[in-house]
């Protein structure tokens, strides 16, 4: 799935950027061409040789190579192959160009310098293509472009300047095969970031990149608000379906029920079968129990968009919670766990009981008094009770939205 998800990333940006190099290699021989019509017709001196009809041919076969293009360009999502053909055909036209365009100089020194100028000018429009694949097949097209022209068209006694044109050759490729490698690399790395920030707060992932592992790793007390979600009913629902629906209808529910929490800089911490058991406030954030209420009305009005209509509970607490690397050797999660965790648990099962869509408890309303926050709900006490091994009792209340 990860390496899905990033191949897919890296294909996007390159035919984002095949297309904005097809528009660059479209203006620019329109603009070509324009200049070379005008010399034509001795309206401008664009070139030292004037252009003949042959020139104006092929800019105008360039200008049907640009749009065709563009054409497939526009009519397909991706195809892997093209940037190859698109850097052969662009070397070939330029090819074509010495062959039989008399307004390019191709004498001595100087047209050695145009064969250089023009292969490192098309390898470098290809690093626009941010393809590593490419750039290896455009620097061994450079190459033979480079040298096969140099055999073909360059009479004159030029050997004192083609050691240090391909020294340069050699640079220029060298420089921008590392240039594209290191975007490559950090695609990736981005990539797999935001792989890691679908099971892990924004946050933990930021430490985790920072390389604080060891920090994260060992078990330390912190004030935490915690979110315990349940279906109800879900046996009876799976009773009506078949089992390739209900992992569907699962998968379906909890990727709607994680973006609500995501987005409200919560942690999945694990589903459990149907259950969500989630944390806010890893990083010390004043907003938590905020953040937690609004991620359940968020879950709560997101029922709608499921395939199958469904009820569930929701309860939230705060208090001082374990959290740590928790398993063995070979396998761990980074979890919280605690009296909080379990008198959450217990908040949320209630909301059967008085059937409440959240409760939360009194810690909770306590944090929001505190904080002053401007709110866009309200809540309602509903009871004290004194919950399975715990021996004080706990008010919890009822939140309401519209």
């Amino acid at each position: 799935m990860s390496l899905e998800f990033i191949e897919k990333t890296i294909h996007e940006r390159e035919w984002k950027n095949e297309k904005i190099l097809s528009w660059f290699r479209f203006s620019a021989s329109s603009l070509f061409t324009l200049f070379d019509f005008l010399a034509y017709f001795n309206i401008v001196q664009f070139t030292a040789v004037p252009a003949n009809r042959i020139t104006i041919l092929l800019d105008f076969g360039l200008l049907i190579f640009a749009l065709t293009a563009l054409f497939i360009l526009k009519r397909n999502t991706y195809l892997p192959n093209f940037k190859f053909a698109m850097i052969f055909a662009d070397y070939c036209i330029i090819f074509l160009m010495f062959n039989f365009d008399t307004t390019v100089p191709l004498q001595g020194s100087s047209g050695l310098y145009t064969i250089f100028l023009s292969a490192i000018y098309i390898y470098l429009l290809n690093l626009l293509r941010y393809s590593q694949k490419g750039t290896i097949f455009a620097i061994f097209t450079a190459i033979i472009f480079f040298e096969g022209n140099r055999f073909l068209f360059i009479s004159e006694d030029t050997e004192g300047l083609i050691p240090m044109l391909r020294v340069a050759l050699s640079i220029i490729l060298f420089l921008g095969y590392a240039i594209t490698k290191a975007n490559y690399e950090m695609i990736q790395e981005i990539g797999t970031k935001k792989i890691m920030e679908r099971y892990l707060s924004s946050e933990l992932v930021g430490n985790l990149d920072k390389g604080k592992i060891e920090e994260i790793g060992l078990g330390k007390i912190q004030n935490l608000t915690v979110l315990f979600s349940d279906i109800r009913g879900f046996t009876t629902l799976t009773e009506k379906l078949q089992p390739n629906e209900t992992v569907q209808f699962l998968n379906q529910y909890l990727s709607i029920m994680t973006d609500q929490i995501l987005t409200e800089k919560g942690m999945i911490d694990k589903f459990i079968g149907d259950a969500i058991f989630a944390t806010f406030g890893l990083q010390d954030s004043p907003n938590r129990s905020l953040n937690a209420i609004q991620a359940a009305i968020k879950i709560q009005k997101s029922l709608s968009k499921l395939s199958h209509p469904i009820e569930i509970g929701i309860g939230i607490h705060n208090g001082d919670v374990i959290l740590g690397n928790i398993g063995s050797e070979k396998r761990f999660d980074y979890t919280a766990i605690g009296d909080t965790v379990n008198l959450t648990s217990r908040i949320e099962s209630l909301t059967k009981l008085y059937k409440c869509k959240i409760l939360v408890s009194e810690f909770i309303i306590a944090d929001l008094a505190e904080n002053n926050f401007n709110l866009n709900f309200v809540y309602r006490e509903i009871d004290r009770v004194r919950v399975k091994g715990k021996l004080e009792p706990i008010t919890i209340f009822e939140i309401c939205y519209e």
